[in-house]
């Protein structure tokens, strides 16, 4: 079966879903149990339980669950547009991509209990197939096919019985959201503590305090990461950009700090993923 498709149902806890992620795959993403709110981009989210996350993967983000006593469980399904933009297309349902803000990710919450529990039955179904024998002949279609059966599903409930939640406005988190939201117009930038502190018109000690707080990370771990985001995205996709130019346009000070920093977080150098990527 295609290997950028994947679907997980009743996942629980997993350290390595905590940590701030991309992907190349869009994701549907139903939160289930526990006590936390996510992360996309510079946005914050809180959850209850039903509530559904349409995300591009490209776009950093993480969960943070708040009381670790409690079991954080959620239903994921992962898939690239590629995979299924050609069905989609024979069934003339290509808008249904649209679902997915590009680069960014929307919250929308069901106001009936029933669609909650379709939405999961559907995605515990589609993580039943994928992990059947894939020699059957239609198994890769027969996935597809679910997955835009998925997709039709929360469309028409779009227009129905389901709302777009908007990211929590409460002052600590509009004050981190503003952070956030400077460092990724700025990450190509020279920047330190005091210039983020001055561009968001803060103390240094309270972006330091707040930031760290309720992210989990200092400030600057979060613009390394968001600077190895878009750096890896323009290995993947800028051929013509020599790593150099691809360090420095994304704010790193040197091609060597780059290199480092990349096979410390990534595993591997900057060269070796864009051989293994292309």
């Amino acid at each position: 079966m295609d290997e950028e498709i994947y679907a997980g149902y009743d996942l629980q806890g997993g350290d390595e879903w905590l940590e701030f992620h991309t992907h190349r795959q869009l994701e549907i993403y139903q939160f289930i149990a526990g006590c936390c709110y996510f992360q996309i981009g510079s946005q914050f989210y809180e959850l209850e339980p039903g509530d559904i996350l349409l995300i591009d993967g490209m776009r950093l983000h993480k969960a943070f669950v708040k009381d670790e006593g409690e079991v954080y469980r959620r239903h994921v399904v992962h898939f690239t547009r590629e995979s299924i933009q050609p069905l989609l297309a024979s069934l003339d349902a290509s808008q249904l991509l649209e679902l997915f803000k590009e680069g960014q990710g929307s919250l929308y919450r069901m106001t009936k209990s029933s669609d909650k529990e379709i939405v999961a039955e559907k995605m515990r179904a589609l993580a039943e197939l994928t992990q059947l024998d894939s020699s059957y002949a239609f198994h890769e279609q027969q996935v597809k096919l679910q997955i835009v059966d998925l997709l039709m599903t929360l469309d028409r409930m779009d227009h129905q019985s389901i709302v777009e939640v908007s990211a929590r406005q409460e002052e600590p988190l509009l004050r981190v959201q503003e952070i956030a939201y400077y460092l990724t117009q700025h990450y190509q930038e020279k920047l330190d503590l005091d210039k983020i502190a001055s561009g968001v018109n803060l103390s240094k000690s309270y972006v330091s305090h707040l930031f760290r707080e309720v992210t989990g990370m200092t400030v600057i771990n979060f613009l390394m990461k968001y600077r190895l985001l878009q750096a890896r995205y323009h290995l993947m996709m800028s051929d013509d950009l020599s790593i150099q130019e691809i360090a420095l346009a994304n704010g790193f000070e040197s091609n060597a700090h780059f290199s480092r920093y990349f096979k410390q977080s990534v595993g591997m150098t900057p060269s070796q993923f864009r051989k293994a990527n292309r």
